[in-house]
């Protein structure tokens, strides 16, 4: 086999190799940021869980009912999330 032939060969598979790793460098940077994007909707979900229980300790505390309302009101935004 020519020296020539060889070279062809080595730099086609180089090639390929580089187009493979770039594939796969763009499916983890995709998936890290859906990591990242879901981190982020736990994150705030966990806020608004400890919101609701402050509304709720405060309502139980007081007895006031405008805590009552405050937590319906984040009760519902917190289902639709």
């Amino acid at each position: 086999m020519l020296i020539k032939y060889k070279l062809l060969a080595n730099a086609l598979i180089i090639i390929l190799s580089m187009l493979f790793m770039f594939i796969l460098l763009s499916y983890a940077s995709n998936s890290f940021q859906n990591d990242i994007k879901i981190a982020k909707n736990i994150g705030n979900i966990q806020s608004s869980v400890l919101e609701l229980r402050r509304d709720e300790k405060d309502f139980l505390a007081r007895k006031n009912l405008k805590y009552q309302a405050q937590f319906d009101k984040k009760e519902k935004n917190l289902k639709v999330k």
